[in-house]
């Protein structure tokens, strides 16, 4: 472990919030959206573009044009050129339109978008999110590996 990867362990352990993480993860979960990607999943490749079919609420249709994506009925369409498939997901690197030079949100008074609020250290330790590489929960997830309390 190098002493960068160390002292982000160090600032973990210390910190219970996401918001002064920012400085280190400067809201990598902001900066695109994913989906899970199973064979009963429904996602048409094209040579331009992307269509997922997903069960459409209110919210996230908004969370979706939030982000750039265009909303057709039950269906997310985003240009192939911001998709990445890995071997279970499909990244979409379309950031958050509210999303502030300093990493915070614009449209909540605490700089911390609602569905944040739902990402604890406990529903990253139960696996219920998909946390980015550099979240704060994925620091501490680590910090439990290595004491051997995961």
């Amino acid at each position: 472990m190098d002493s960068d990867e160390k002292s982000l362990l160090d600032a973990a352990r210390e910190c219970d919030d996401c918001v002064p993480w920012l400085k280190h993860c400067q809201a990598e979960c902001c900066r695109g959206f994913r989906f899970r990607v199973d064979p009963l999943s429904e996602v048409e490749r094209g040579d331009d573009e992307v269509r997922i079919r997903v069960r459409m609420t209110a919210d996230l249709r908004r969370y979706f044009e939030l982000h750039g994506a265009s909303v057709q009925a039950d269906a997310v369409v985003v240009p192939a050129s911001y998709c990445t498939f890995t071997h279970d997901r499909l990244h979409v690197a379309m950031p958050c339109t509210a999303l502030r030079p300093d990493s915070l949100c614009s449209l909540h008074p605490d700089g911390k978008p609602e569905g944040c609020s739902s990402l604890t250290f406990e529903t990253a330790r139960d696996r219920a999110y998909y946390i980015t590489p550099h979240c704060l929960f994925a620091y501490k997830l680590r910090l439990l590996a290595d004491e051997g309390d995961v």
